[in-house]
């Protein structure tokens, strides 16, 4: 018996992968006004990852912060969940 993977529907696999990206949830969490602040700072090139990081992990004091590797493949598109 023959498969044709390309009639397979993977599409969960990948809807998978973009809910467990660490730098969405943690954006998720953050309130309304922080919300927008890091939206804008991540598309600013001039702002450094190592900022954006510090001042997430400031607002939001669980016990998994992010790395600055997670924020920076978010911030390049190359993050599981495409940025």
């Amino acid at each position: 018996m023959t498969v044709d993977l390309s009639k397979i529907d993977l599409s969960e696999f990948y809807e998978a992968s973009k809910r467990n990206c660490v730098v969405v949830r943690k954006a998720e969490a953050l309130k309304v006004d922080d919300l927008e602040k890091f939206v804008a700072a991540m598309a600013e090139r001039s702002i450094a990852t190592s900022v954006i990081l510090r001042w997430v992990n400031e607002r939001l004091s669980d016990k998994y912060q992010m790395s600055s590797d997670s924020v920076y493949r978010h911030r390049s598109r190359t993050c599981t969940c495409r940025g």
